[in-house]
């Protein structure tokens, strides 16, 4: 297990995933081996440890392997095809298929559902005091 990985997945945010494929993130996160950067879980495991089936398991990777964060690699033995190698740690591709860049700005956003910003990372600029016109006053802001 790699914390490093698990901690990678958590702090992805609004990043626009089914909530299948991020379970699955996850359970890839969960069988990283941080010595060796490998990741090489069964389908089945895959499927089971996060409580769907093989074909839903292979769907969400291919989702994720569009979305840009993991990479599959085929892996064989002598008896034939192993399990296949999981590169994690991608870059988050918006929809036309480029890389996001981290922005350094407050009005930068990661999110690619197209979705409004929450109100917590809506720009203020309050400038002073404004009257509400009902007896309130509101003093201040963010850029006051």
């Amino acid at each position: 297990m790699s914390i490093r990985a698990i901690k990678w997945a958590i702090g992805l945010g609004l990043v626009d995933m089914t909530p299948v494929q991020r379970m699955v993130l996850v359970v890839l996160c969960y069988h990283h081996n941080a010595k060796d950067d490998m990741c090489c879980p069964a389908m089945t495991t895959i499927g089971d440890e996060a409580g769907i089936s093989d074909r839903a398991a292979r769907e969400a990777i291919r989702g994720l392997e569009h979305i840009g964060l993991v990479k599959t690699s085929k892996r064989t033995n002598r008896q034939g095809q192993a399990s296949n190698q999981y590169t994690l740690f991608g870059r988050v591709k918006n929809k036309s298929g480029r890389n996001l860049r981290s922005g350094t700005g407050r009005n930068h956003t990661t999110a690619t559902t197209g979705r409004n910003p929450g109100s917590d990372e809506r720009v203020y600029n309050t400038l002073g005091d404004f009257d509400l016109g009902n007896g309130f006053k509101i003093v201040g802001g963010r850029d006051a």
